[in-house]
């Protein structure tokens, strides 16, 4: 970095040298404004190479008992942290808003304010999971608690409403990826018809339109002259007509075409090499893995809880040694210890099942193109391809498909939500999926309305480890089949349009550009402008 500044930027390297008690801080914009760089791209470069080669000369610079040997990858991680809390800013301008901090807000003599962000947990500030200094500690040595931050946050709300003629505070509903963001509970510290009267206007959900309607827009001066970004959203267009889909991705479909389309069909998906712990998926992956040697082992028959968890927890060190390494972090032993206790949970569940007569029948049976597997619809027909993790067989003849789920919730509660406008609509098509699948899976003469479909739900508790079979009516399982068509029919039409509800955990934001005001889509997906 140092030969890359002082080859780029001689001039700066010579008026402003690397001091390694400087902190790493950067010079002041104004001061590098003053040279002849008129690009502002370039003068933040600057400002960001002068603040990264300070920083690392500081560490250059540590004592001998500081300064010990270690891998290449932790040096690069330290760097990246000791880098990440720099800042970069350009030189102030006359035009330009002030930002303070909520601590310095109630000594802002401005006389108006706006306040945004007002929510949990910004305001007020809390500490609830210090390993050394537990909210009960710090309350009997008299430091700083969160009881304490309440009551100085209460206090800088009120000084800020008594001392100037406009305040106006921001409560957000939704952040940036999307998740809700609870209020403030700033806002219960006042008479209770004040806080009825506020909790009412948070919860309309059609107070923005209404907003919208009575007042246009005020101009701002970050506005610019463009009403939306000069960074399209790319439309997107199979290159040749998609004649297969995969069970999970009807759930995706539903939940937007635009995401769908780019994780299923161009198979583009996140790459972070920065978790040290397993991702939620992975950390499926391992109870499923482990369910599934047990599926395929002996002991699969067996009605004796130890032995049934002796298998489970073998065929769990197994995969473990096999696909995390000698030498896994923390977190991820932690993890692993976390799928043991689950799994105990499992080997009671599985030993009950088996003494009420139920046994496995095949794990991870699949359907696809190997047995022409799919949907016909208008005449077309559209391929299915997919894994089942576990199908059951009773001596009475009974039939049970049942999926694993390391969570506790019931098929129903997965698979429909409520309406705004009253009913349910479907948000995942797996379970129904399953029933058309049966006769590629058990046979042509299975009736399909005999076999249960269902969740073997494995949580961390013992009372949510438990199968939970669908609950779904006949007229349920005809109108989930219909949306099935419907999508087919749908995907069929090239109908990829992004959805408008917000998605939460957004892969695809930067791509979509959620969170910006105005973005720039294609002109087919817009709605006309009534005349």
């Amino acid at each position: 970095i140092g030969r890359f500044f002082d080859t780029i930027y001689s001039d700066a390297a010579a008026e402003h040298p690397t001091r390694p008690t400087d902190e790493g801080e950067p010079p002041t914009p104004a001061v590098i404004e003053q040279r002849s760089v008129v690009d502002r791209a370039e003068r933040r470069a600057q400002i960001a190479l002068l603040a990264a080669r300070r920083k690392l000369a500081s560490l250059s610079e540590l004592g001998p008992t500081l300064d010990t040997p270690m891998p290449a990858a932790a040096a690069l991680d330290l760097i990246a942290g000791r880098l990440l809390g720099l800042r970069v800013s350009d030189a102030a301008r006359d035009e330009a808003i002030q930002i303070s901090g909520w601590l310095d807000l109630a000594l802002d003599e401005s006389p108006a304010l706006i306040v945004i962000g007002f929510n949990h947990p910004y305001v007020p500030d809390s500490v609830t999971a210090d390993p050394f200094l537990p909210g009960s500690l710090r309350s009997r040595l008299g430091m700083a608690d969160n009881e304490r931050r309440l009551a100085r946050d209460i206090y800088v709300t009120q000084l800020i409403l008594a001392t100037r003629p406009h305040a106006r505070f921001v409560v957000g509903r939704r952040g940036a990826d999307g998740s809700p963001t609870p209020p403030t509970r700033l806002l219960a510290a006042s008479k209770p018809a004040d806080v009825a009267r506020r909790l009412i206007r948070l919860l309309d959900s059609d107070a923005t339109n209404r907003r919208r309607q009575s007042a246009p827009p005020m101009p701002r001066l970050w506005d610019g002259g463009a009403d939306r970004t000069g960074l399209p959203i790319p439309k997107l267009v199979p290159k040749e007509p998609i004649r297969s889909l995969s069970v999970t991705s009807f759930s995706a479909y539903l939940a937007c075409p635009y995401r769908f389309f780019l994780r299923h069909e161009l198979q583009l998906k996140p790459i972070d090499d920065a978790s040290r712990e397993l991702a939620a998926n992975q950390f499926g992956d391992l109870i499923h893995q482990s369910l599934e040697w047990f599926g395929n082992s002996p002991e699969k028959d067996e009605t004796d809880v130890e032995r049934i968890e002796e298998a489970l927890l073998d065929a769990l060190d197994r995969f473990a040694a096999d696909h995390l390494g000698a030498a896994p972090t923390p977190a991820v032993r932690l993890q692993v210890e976390q799928a043991r206790r689950r799994l105990q949970h499992v080997a009671k569940a599985q030993a009950e099942r088996r003494q009420a007569g139920w046994s496995i029948w095949k794990v991870e049976a699949s359907v696809g193109p190997h047995n022409q597997a799919g949907i016909d619809v208008d005449g077309r027909r559209m391929g299915i391809r997919g894994r089942f993790d576990r199908i059951d067989r009773h001596p009475s003849g009974a039939w049970a498909i049942l999926d694993y789920k390391t969570h506790g919730f019931p098929p129903r509660k997965k698979h429909l939500k409520k309406s705004p406008s009253g009913g349910y609509r479907w948000i995942d098509l797996q379970l129904p999926i399953y029933r058309m699948m049966i006769p590629y899976l058990v046979g042509q003469e299975v009736d399909p309305g005999t076999v249960a479909l269902g969740y073997f739900n494995i949580g961390d508790k013992g009372s949510e480890t438990r199968i939970n079979e669908a609950d779904f009516s006949e007229a349920e399982f005809v109108q989930a089949e219909e949306v099935i068509r419907d999508c087919i029919r749908r995907i069929w039409d090239g109908d990829f349009a992004p959805s408008e509800e917000p998605v939460m955990f957004d892969d695809y934001a930067m791509i979509l550009q959620t969170g910006i005001l105005q973005s720039e889509i294609a002109d087919d997906w817009l709605e006309p402008e009534p005349a």
